[in-house]
């Protein structure tokens, strides 16, 4: 228990106004908030009081801070928080608190010092609601039961702030103080009629006061600008904001000033101001509020507002009942991606993965939906985009059986689905490793006999969502394999030729022979063919079995010898004239009869005449081969020339060339025809063309023409010839 020797000492009291506080006795003004109620020294008394009075028809919620002192055991006397409707005035020294004899008053007193008389303290620091500046427990005034001030804490002389909180509730009249956040006492009275006479108009203030033992004591007003958001509020662009003042502030606020940081004019009007942005991220607001006991203070707080995200996903067609992955590429600035939203169109519950994965059990096009909500609320567009669930079709194929060995076989898809097109096929063949992927394919099987084709078939133009493959026999006819046989001979003998089916016994009912000369037989396998000109031919055969099929056609070359043996060209010549003979086209020469002939086994024999004669040649070849021909020589009196007299250039292939015709000579000079008034019509220098009746390419006229023929005979003596000649038509 601390003694404190009380005495009622009566002090002339100072007022100083600072601002919006009028300030009494010892007490000071530390700063905007805060005022010193006494200082650590004995016999110290003070209050603050607002200027201003408040209407207690109206509630207030007030917070301050409070501070003791540091002394607990020499430490004194407390504070009160006084509400009087007279004048800012100051009460006693000691254990009244400064508050002793204010009235009529209304106090929350907090007393650090017990005093047993005349106040009836207990033994604790306490806080009570006392009336009319009695600070005696036992009195009426007192109408609070006894309660420490600290529910945590039974020193509050412990040299910290601590924060005192003190609301009114002018509907339910009740008058309720907190320390430290807990609930300490509590009064329900009508104040305004009870205490102050009908009048609603007051001064609130502080006072306290020391006596022998002493501390400093002082209160701050509280004001911590602040704001929040609700706890749905979107931070978007375009979405409107509202900006909700949470300020905590022990006189309340007189004015507001918010600058949004995004270049936009400051609002002093708004308590809580909606606010849109137009472009994403990260901005510096402040918040300025002014109290109205003049202080004031900013509170900057950054906010990022985000925009709908860019939402974009991937999928891919697929099949019946394979599990599908759903992959998001959605991306978003000065935000983060939270909420996933997918209808998959499946009949099931949404899903709220970010990758979500799902099975479709029936087929057809599935509408997918994608929205997504960001960390702050933004919500995007829907997506939506289309995706192709496949069944499986049902394989089936129609073909060609029993074709024959090297034919092609003709596959035709038959294969049917529920939903889509067939637009993939898969052909694998038992004699193949190479799998066709057309519709319709050809295949030429390698192997008679049974064969093996399987089709597998995807409306998704790939290898997925194919079933089991259907399999079906392919039946393939052998054909017959041939071969050629014959020998090399002479022409216009005869040839055998010789077709065997090897290796197959299918039977073969045909033979179709083409011996590369023009002429072609369908025979049997053995025949024979006689070839009138020598030289290579090239032998085709195929044959035609039982079963219809056909075989490959059977190739090869035949040399047929004996070469067209030339004794010369039939001629004139004039009486014992000898004649050069030439041959060619054989190896060896034989020539008979041998009148004239200056040898009869060599190529080039000469022939000495006085009469007509005709000379036969026998000329050997390879591969023992004999050609023959023949040459006839007539026999002229002469060296001479000789000419028709009459000829008919009529073109119909008998007489319709004047040529002469030579008999000993051994050079030709020249051949002219002159018409019947002297004119050059034909001139030749070679003995072996003619005149054909033309000049220029005109016929000429039918009538009598003059010829003349120029050479040399063997003695080398000049002949000239002349004569005429009739045209007839």
């Amino acid at each position: 228990m601390k003694n404190l020797l009380l005495s009622f000492l009566f002090f002339s009291i100072c007022i100083c106004v600072n601002a919006q506080y009028t300030i009494n006795g010892n007490s000071a003004r530390i700063d905007c908030h805060c005022y010193k109620l006494t200082n650590d020294l004995s016999t110290q008394h003070g209050s603050v009081w607002f200027n201003n009075k408040i209407d207690l028809n109206q509630s207030f919620d007030y917070s301050f801070k409070v501070f003791f002192g540091c002394a607990d055991a020499n430490g004194a006397d407390g504070m009160a928080f006084v509400l009087q409707p007279i004048s800012t005035s100051v009460g006693t020294l000691g254990g009244g608190m400064g508050y002793s004899g204010v009235t009529p008053a209304v106090a929350i007193t907090l007393d650090t010092y017990q005093n047993s008389s005349p106040d009836n303290d207990p033994t604790y620091d306490h806080i009570a609601i006392q009336l009319n500046g009695d600070l005696n427990h036992n009195t009426a005034n007192t109408i609070t039961p006894l309660t420490a001030i600290s529910a945590t804490n039974a020193n509050v002389e412990d040299c910290i702030d601590h924060i005192l909180r003190i609301a009114w509730d002018a509907t339910n009249k009740s008058l309720t103080a907190w320390f430290d956040g807990q609930q300490r006492v509590t009064a329900t009275s009508n104040f305004v009629n009870t205490v102050f006479s009908g009048n609603s108009m007051v001064y609130w203030g502080f006072t306290g006061a020391t006596g022998m033992l002493h501390n400093v004591q002082k209160f701050c007003t509280i004001l911590t600008p602040q704001f929040h958001f609700a706890p749905t509020q979107k931070k978007c662009v375009g979405e409107p904001i509202t900006f909700y003042d949470s300020t905590i502030s022990a006189t309340g606020v007189m004015k507001r000033y918010w600058n949004f940081g995004d270049g936009s004019p400051i609002d002093s009007i708004s308590v809580n101001p909606i606010h849109i942005y137009t472009l994403p991220g990260t901005y510096n607001v402040t918040f300025k509020v002014i109290s109205p006991d003049g202080c004031e203070d900013i509170f900057p707080q950054t906010i990022i507002v985000g925009n709908s995200p860019n939402v974009s996903f991937s999928i891919n067609d697929s099949c019946l009942s394979n599990p599908i992955n759903f992959i998001d590429h959605s991306t978003i600035l000065f935000d983060s991606l939270k909420y996933w939203y997918w209808d998959l169109d499946n009949g099931g519950v949404p899903s709220t993965s970010k990758n979500p994965i799902t099975t479709y059990l029936t087929p057809g096009v599935k509408i997918i939906k994608l929205v997504i909500t960001t960390k702050f609320g933004c919500r995007s567009d829907t997506i939506i985009k289309p995706i192709n669930i496949y069944p499986s079709p049902i394989n089936n194929f129609t073909f060609t059986d029993s074709v024959c060995l090297g034919q092609p076989t003709v596959f035709h898809d038959s294969s049917i689905v529920s939903f889509g097109t067939v637009n993939y096929w898969q052909w694998t063949y038992s004699d193949s490793s190479y799998p066709a992927k057309n519709k319709n394919p050809t295949h030429v099987f390698t192997s008679p006999g049974i064969n093996y084709v399987t089709l597998v078939t995807s409306a998704i133009g790939n290898n997925a969502c194919t079933a089991i493959g259907i399999t079906k026999q392919v039946y393939v006819r052998d054909k017959p394999k041939i071969e050629l046989y014959f020998t090399d001979t002479c022409k216009n003998f005869p040839v055998g030729f010789i077709g065997l089916e090897i290796p197959t016994n299918l039977g073969i009912n045909s033979w179709h022979w083409n011996f590369g000369d023009g002429q072609q037989i369908n025979g049997a396998s053995n025949i024979t063919h006689t070839y009138i000109h020598n030289g290579q031919y090239v032998v085709q055969l195929y044959g035609v079995a039982q079963n219809g099929c056909v075989s490959d056609v059977k190739s090869d070359t035949i040399k047929i010898f004996g070469n067209d043996v030339f004794a010369g060209s039939d001629t004139l010549v004039a009486i014992n004239q000898p004649l050069q003979l030439q041959a060619a086209g054989g190896i060896t020469y034989q020539w008979s009869p041998s009148y004239g002939l200056s040898a009869t086994n060599i190529s080039n024999p000469i022939a000495t005449l006085s009469s007509d004669a005709t000379y036969y040649l026998k000329a050997g070849t390879l591969g023992g081969c004999d050609s023959y021909d023949t040459i006839h020589i007539k026999v002229y009196k002469g060296p001479d020339i000789y000419m028709p007299t009459v000829f008919t250039p009529n073109n119909d292939g008998l007489n319709d060339v004047l040529t002469p015709f030579l008999v000993g000579l051994k050079n030709f000079h020249y051949f002219h025809v002159y018409d019947r008034y002297g004119q050059l019509v034909y001139s030749t220098f070679n003995s072996n063309k003619g005149w054909n009746g033309k000049m220029n390419g005109k016929d000429q006229p039918i009538g009598t023409y003059v010829w003349v023929a120029s050479g040399t005979n063997y003695s080398g003596i000049p002949i000239l010839k002349k004569g005429t000649v009739m045209i007839i038509r």
